[in-house]
């Protein structure tokens, strides 16, 4: 049976007709201000905001053809062309279409610089950076001092990210060890199922005595968080002043199901992956425990942090929220006309206020406000099939 849908007010997004290039651009900037006025975290070309300007990159895996959507404007931009991309990434500024060839990089033109006490938000021109061409990439982590590139075997590629905050992509510095994801100052590696810490030049700095058997899924859960699905649970290391700690967290006991990919919202410690048939897992890096949601199959799912819900779409286009916890389910609402299409599967981008869940079959994106029963604030419509989504600037 179909549920009552929850709908918003229909936005057809205004399309802006922008000069770029398919492969590499750069757009006009500014000038840059005086050293005594430039602000922490300031990139040449842009503006400082009060609050966060984030946009929205999606890229159609059939035309390759990439937008960039302005979420407090709703214009689109159009940012050109590239080979059809298999996945998206995101750093927080910039996307990562991932090729059979490699990535193009995308500047969504919005960023966050977090200061601990503060922060700092800027905007500038979206535009198309460049291409690396190392080969099928699976994975994309970012970190302040670069973003990690890898396959599914290695080895893993480093972006130097002063050099693209430049607008320029920089040689990848390649680090042999295998898929590696960022946390520190250095590499999280799983070699014969041991875990290790490296620096960029492969040089070891930690080899804690803990196993990853299998291991699966890598998520940059914070700077100094980093998370290993692993066949038995999952290993979560963790930095502090140059220190490296590790630590097994194996799945409740009996439990079988295995863990898809994670997604969660960027900075919180809690992540969600689809278990199989069976529900989601629920990982909280910050108490080191697992729970498993029974709630049937899901085609995607992420978890909004400690205070808030964990989403889950199913695969008739029933968008839900569950206690983390609990798996208590706290709302639904019907988003898409008919079940879910398993060659485009959707997936949930969420941040502090807001998700956002992509609808190829139709040229959509809905906007949902998770903290009002899933209500359907904005749905936007868009000149191209948002195959791949992703949010920067937050």
């Amino acid at each position: 049976m179909r549920h009552p849908k929850n709908r918003g007010p229909r936005l057809l997004a205004s399309l802006l007709v922008t000069t770029s290039l398919a492969a590499c651009g750069t757009t006009a900037t500014p000038a840059e201000p005086s050293p005594t006025a430039t602000p922490h975290g300031y990139v040449p070309g842009a503006t400082e905001a009060a609050e966060p300007r984030p946009r929205l990159v999606v890229a159609d895996s059939g035309s390759g053809e990439v937008r960039a959507l302005d979420l407090l404007t709703e214009d689109v931009v159009e940012l050109g062309k590239v080979e059809p991309p298999r996945a998206v990434h995101t750093d927080g500024r910039f996307a990562y279409l991932a090729t059979s060839s490699g990535v193009h990089v995308v500047d969504g033109g919005a960023w966050t610089v977090d200061h601990g006490d503060h922060r700092h938000y800027y905007h500038a021109d979206p535009a198309m950076v460049g291409a690396v061409r190392i080969g099928p990439v699976d994975d994309v982590h970012g970190a302040d001092w670069g973003t990690t590139l890898s396959g599914p075997d290695g080895p893993t590629a480093v972006l130097d990210r002063a050099v693209l905050d430049d607008g320029t992509v920089p040689e990848p510095v390649s680090v042999e060890a295998g898929p590696g994801v960022p946390v520190g100052d250095g590499l999280v590696f799983v070699v014969d199922g041991s875990v290790e810490v490296r620096d960029l030049d492969g040089e070891l700095l930690a080899e804690p005595d803990t196993r990853c058997i299998d291991p699966g899924d890598a998520t940059a859960v914070r700077s100094d968080v980093a998370m290993v699905s692993c066949a038995d649970g999952a290993v979560i290391v963790s930095e502090d002043d140059g220190q490296y700690r590790a630590e097994h967290v194996p799945h409740p006991e009996g439990a079988t199901e295995v863990a898809g990919e994670f997604a969660h919202r960027r900075g919180s410690a809690v992540l969600a992956a689809a278990a199989g048939e069976s529900g989601v897992w629920v990982l909280d890096t910050a108490e080191s425990a697992w729970n498993l949601l029974d709630i049937g199959p899901t085609v995607a799912t992420t978890a909004v942090g400690a205070d808030g819900p964990v989403l889950a779409l199913d695969p008739e286009g029933v968008l839900r929220a569950f206690d983390a916890e609990t798996g208590e389910e706290l709302a639904e609402t019907s988003l898409f006309e008919d079940a879910v299409e398993q060659d485009t599967p959707p997936v949930i981008e969420v941040d502090a206020e807001r998700a956002y869940v992509n609808e190829a079959a139709t040229q959509t994106v809905y906007e949902i406000d998770y903290r009002d029963g899933l209500r359907v604030a904005r749905t936007f419509e868009l000149d191209i099939a948002p195959t791949h989504l992703v949010e920067t600037g937050r």
